[in-house]
């Protein structure tokens, strides 16, 4: 029995470019605009579709583009005027690259007799610098005479560029013939499990790590609840939300399969009866499949809870997620968790016909990575300034709202970075709700929102709303509801958000009932993001650590 499957080749990441006369016209590249001056969106984008810009008056203009390439510009050919002086020439001309935070300036130019009119004109560029994001500026001039005024133009913009191409690391499947079994069978082995003793947040034990998550951490770590101790005031001895919050969540996360048969919860430390007092436990934070039944907790420090309703053939899960519903006082969490369990074990073996769980087909493509472990990596969102709403979507950051009250109030003011300049995103008179939603595209999860109220007019700062997220900007999930009582001019005030999923679309909704101000609206001046860029990749794993296996 003869299968063709795919052995890795690993391929180092090289670079190479491709010299391009015509780089706009020959690639046709995905282009944002922004950041225009005295030019308009309009004639912006027909200078590089190299339609007839006209009617450049006196002034200074100048236009940013974003390519979705990397591009090293060596010349740039135009031509600006027209014959018998209908048109004039521009005066001066500059092309600028972003590179490395800064602009540098790599191509300019000015009127001197030698650009004619209606011919085209090179100017070189002064140094090879990769960039996706280059500005142009130019002078505009108008000159009167016989009675008529006659302005510059532009008829044609043409980049020579050089543009980067990169081969990424990695595997590639390449094909193969080997022999492999047409069925195969699952072996689970399931053996005695010592609970592991956590050290830190993120422990490493046998096959991988422990890891361990909260909604806030107060007094005591979240690896505290597992740390063997059923006693002691250290804050490395119990888990314990922040001051002040009464309710939250707790999960450890295993790097195998466990099956669960017994629970012990012990309350958490404290020296005011801040002590848990509902709550149950699930697999993960779906909470679909429960552990056990609801519960309620001992007031006491390590009072200790059995939790009852665990079904006699166990629970099989790698999540142990607690969720709590009530307190005793104004904060809640968890002295120590005891768990009973044994240690799942999965493996491929060769089946028969009469015993198995999986058929491959013959001559059937397969991956000979049989384990794939996911790779996260979470990194600082920094925030851009923005001075356009840009496109929902697209290959950058953007913003959107569902109405405004006109052109000083569109959703991108409440990211320009600036609170005292009189503008804001709010909504239209007689709005029945309002929403505002920034798109960033790598997903974002998000710790908080930081709401700067506008100075300029009266008590507008909406009362409360919900944050939601979402993947597709359709399909809308509720992340935090917020209520809000700092309605005044000049004050800022926190949602706090601690999202568990990341997300590509985000909007604050938010329902009349929830207007304020004479007019009844509601207004953002600014909206700081605090968040983690989210993405997962996968990568070979090993039989001790994966997370599927294929």
């Amino acid at each position: 029995m003869r299968s063709c499957i795919l052995i890795p080749e690993y391929l180092q990441e090289t670079e190479t470019t491709e010299t391009v006369t015509d780089y706009i016209g020959e690639k046709n590249p995905s282009i944002t605009i922004s950041d225009l001056t005295k030019i308009t969106q309009s004639q912006a984008n027909n200078i590089i579709n190299n339609n007839a810009v006209t009617g450049l008056s006196n002034g200074n203009y100048s236009v940013t583009y974003t390519f979705s390439d990397t591009i090293s510009i060596n010349s740039l050919n135009f031509i600006t005027g027209a014959s018998g002086m209908s048109e004039l020439p521009v005066q001066a001309i500059s092309i600028e690259a972003y590179n490395n935070g800064s602009w540098t300036t790599i191509i300019s130019g000015s009127y001197d007799g030698d650009y004619t009119y209606n011919t085209n004109e090179t100017l070189f560029a002064s140094n090879s610098i990769f960039t996706n994001k280059i500005r142009l500026n130019f002078t505009g001039w108008t000159y009167s005479g016989g009675g008529l005024t006659y302005y510059a133009s532009f008829h044609r913009f043409e980049l020579n560029a050089d543009v980067k191409k990169v081969i990424q690391a990695g595997l590639v499947p390449q094909p193969h013939m080997i022999d492999t079994p047409k069925y195969l069978k699952r072996i689970v082995t399931e053996t005695s499990w010592t609970q592991p003793v956590a050290t830190s947040n993120n422990t490493a034990i046998a096959g991988g790590n422990m890891v361990f998550t909260a909604s806030s951490e107060g007094d005591g770590k979240m690896y505290g609840a597992m740390d063997g101790n059923i006693s002691g005031s250290s804050s490395s001895n119990f888990w314990q939300t922040t001051s002040n919050t009464p309710l939250g969540w707790w999960q450890v996360k295993f790097p195998y399969k466990i099956r669960i048969t017994g629970l012990k919860f012990y309350n958490c430390y404290s020296n005011y009866t801040n002590h848990t007092k509902t709550a149950r436990f699930y697999t993960n934070s779906s909470k679909a499949i429960p552990i056990g039944d609801a519960f309620t907790g001992v007031n006491s420090n390590y009072g200790l809870t059995t939790i009852t309703g665990i079904p006699a053939e166990g629970i099989i899960t790698d999540t142990i997620y607690l969720d709590i519903t009530e307190c005793y006082r104004t904060s809640s969490g968890m002295g120590e968790l005891q768990i009973t369990a044994t240690k799942l074990t999965e493996a491929w073996q060769a089946g028969t016909e009469n015993d198995y769980n999986l058929i491959i087909p013959q001559k059937h493509t397969i991956n000979v990575q049989k384990y794939l472990k996911k790779i996260i990596t979470e990194t600082p969102f920094v925030q851009p300034t923005l001075s356009a709403n840009g496109t929902i979507g697209g290959d950058s950051f953007a913003v959107d709202s569902s109405s405004s009250s006109g052109t000083n109030g569109l959703a991108f003011y409440a990211f320009n970075g600036i609170v005292n300049d009189n503008r804001y995103a709010d909504s239209a008179n007689g709005a029945t709700f309002y929403w505002i939603s920034w798109y960033n595209p790598i997903p974002l999860k998000i710790a908080s929102l930081k709401i700067d109220n506008s100075p300029y007019s009266g008590a507008t700062a909406p009362t409360g709303g919900i944050v939601q997220g979402s993947n597709d900007n359709s399909n809308w999930e509720d992340i935090v509801t917020f209520t809000n009582s700092v309605t005044a001019i000049n004050q800022s005030w926190t949602i706090t958000v601690n999202s568990s999923k990341s997300y590509k679309y985000h909007r604050i909704y938010v329902p009349s009932s929830n207007f304020t101000g004479g007019t009844k609206r509601a207004r953002f001046a600014e909206i700081t993001i605090s968040a983690t860029e989210y993405t997962e990749v996968w990568q070979q794993g090993t039989p001790q650590d994966y997370d599927i296996i294929m």
